[in-house]
């Protein structure tokens, strides 16, 4: 896992990015990494590369394409889940995967990792990303505006209960194999 505060170098991007009409649209986007345009999650991506040594802890060579998404939750939401570990969730525990594959034959198939960006326009409480590492060892990461994380999306992680403010966040997941992008 890695964490980088103020990822985002370019002030009129990061702006231009959190008010864009993306946020209203909860659509599920893939992508090529041969083809990345202008576009938000091709934008995020590049901007991924350009870490040092990014290549070094993560598989990038192997990655055919991408997954994104944006999601926003706010105190006003239903909390999903009551958790096993006795905590409220915004967004339940849950591992990544090819959702369809998932639901048509029960097999799992993972992403090689995934990434999250936060777009945050107003203080937040609550709504830390909940990363298990094994069964019994979790993390809590804070969103902040301009933070990313690059994790192994496979293992359990969810996002607490937000007590306070709008939590934005674009999520990126990264496979070797297109996913089955409709129903089987």
């Amino acid at each position: 896992m890695i964490i980088i505060d103020n990822f985002l170098q370019d002030e009129k991007a990061l702006r231009a990015i959190s008010s864009s009409p993306f946020w209203r649209d909860p659509a599920y986007y893939w992508h090529l990494m041969s083809g990345l345009d202008n576009g938000i999650g091709s934008y995020l991506v590049s901007r991924i590369l350009e870490i040092p040594h990014i290549m070094e802890i993560f598989p990038f060579s192997r990655v055919l394409g991408f997954e994104y998404w944006p999601t926003v939750l706010s105190n006003d939401d239903d909390i999903t889940e009551v958790g096993e570990d006795g905590d409220l969730y915004a967004l339940d525990l849950h591992v990544d995967k090819d959702e369809n594959l998932a639901r048509a034959t029960g097999e799992y198939v993972y992403p090689l990792f995934g990434a999250l960006v936060y777009f945050l326009d107003e203080e937040i409480e609550g709504g830390n990303l909940k990363f298990y590492k094994d069964a019994h060892t979790y993390k809590e990461i804070e969103p902040k505006n301009n933070r990313l994380i690059v994790f192994d999306s496979s293992k359990p992680h969810g996002v607490l209960e937000v007590k306070k403010g709008l939590r934005k966040s674009v999520a990126i997941n990264f496979w070797e194999n297109q996913p089955h992008l409709e129903e089987l």
